[in-house]
């Protein structure tokens, strides 16, 4: 399926903020138990939970969004930011969040593109 931003902006003006966020992390436990959400770096090395924070502007708004990268990846949170410049600081804010929603399956290596 292809949206286009302004599509996504229309959509997300009718959709509850929390209930799109419970609905995101639900499939999270059994992702994780089934290994999904891991991935292998070096063919010999231990699999690891990886996370990607990085900031956009989308619609005419910043966000900083975290995906979980396995061998699925999965969109987990998008978060409102002021704009250019800020998502350090709203990453900052976000990782002990995430960190609290994933509970185990958080991610053990962080890509941070959101500086």
């Amino acid at each position: 399926m292809v949206v286009s931003d302004t599509t996504i902006t229309r959509v997300l003006t009718w959709l509850n903020p929390q209930d799109s966020r419970e609905a995101l992390l639900a499939p999270i436990t059994t992702l994780n138990k089934e290994g999904l959400l891991q991935l292998r770096l070096a063919p010999k090395g231990p699999s690891r939970r990886l996370g990607v924070i990085d900031g956009s502007h989308m619609g005419d708004h910043y966000v900083v969004a975290t995906l979980l990268c396995g061998q699925v990846n999965y969109p987990v949170l998008t978060e409102p930011c002021k704009g250019r410049g800020h998502e350090l600081k709203t990453t900052q804010h976000l990782l002990p969040i995430i960190h609290q929603l994933l509970g185990p399956a958080a991610p053990q290596l962080w890509l941070l593109d959101a500086l």
